[in-house]
């Protein structure tokens, strides 16, 4: 019995290839599980073809990664702006950067998911930079070494930044749940069922923890220091 010939991914349907993308996903349960062959077919489809359907499966597929990337951020809780925000700009960032007829900058998808989070990391730091100005970067006027310039400046101004904030954050706090709360939740980007499910002897349920969190994200925004940080 002759085997059954893989179909050719060119010829699937854009639908088809964004079924298949969300079937590997939900079966793995990993938001980057993506079957490789199948998420560059579509982010091929999208820049060199400006297929707007593969665009918006790839979107919609890696819109929990570049969530979890800038929740993961200390300063994440600090900035008030909605989901679609960071996934509207982040996008919009790698779009830019990635452009037409440029995949061949990123040959793997482990490639593209390091990029996407670096989008997603510069566009918070973007941010931060907004509300407290400092002195700006001129970057190369090479696309390339730009590129390679903003990927150095922003892990330099998210480790002093993070350092930064996290001491101050650290002197707002009473006690060490809220110290372990803020570090898994802002930091780690741990829910507060995972914390509960954790260290249970620390926190007796999950309202426990979500009210310890409240309680800190709300006196984070309302301290001075913090704020003077960020204006």
């Amino acid at each position: 019995m002759r085997a059954e010939r893989a179909p050719d991914l060119q010829s699937l349907p854009t639908e088809v290839l964004a079924k298949r993308c969300r079937a590997e996903a939900a079966r793995v349960g990993d938001e980057e599980s993506t079957a490789e062959a199948d998420a560059l077919e579509l982010l091929r489809r999208a820049l060199n073809e400006g297929d707007v359907a593969a665009w918006g499966a790839f979107a919609a597929r890696y819109r929990g990664l570049v969530l979890s990337t800038v929740r993961r951020q200390p300063v994440f809780a600090l900035v008030d702006e909605d989901e679609n925000f960071w996934v509207d700009r982040t996008l919009e960032r790698f779009w830019s950067a990635a452009g037409r007829h440029r995949l061949h900058r990123f040959p793997k998808l482990a490639a593209v998911l390091r990029y996407l989070r670096m989008c997603a990391r510069s566009v918070l730091l973007d941010e931060v930079r907004a509300r407290r100005p400092t002195q700006h970067v001129c970057l190369a006027a090479s696309e390339e070494a730009g590129a390679r310039v903003e990927y150095v400046e922003s892990m330099v101004l998210g480790n002093v930044a993070a350092h930064e904030l996290w001491r101050v954050i650290l002197g707002e706090l009473r006690s060490e749940p809220e110290r372990l709360v803020a570090r898994l939740s802002l930091v780690s980007g741990l829910s507060p069922r995972h914390i509960q499910a954790r260290y249970p002897d620390r926190y007796a349920d999950v309202g426990q923890v979500y009210r310890i969190k409240r309680n800190v994200v709300d006196r984070l925004r309302r301290s001075a220091r913090v704020q003077s940080f960020l204006t």
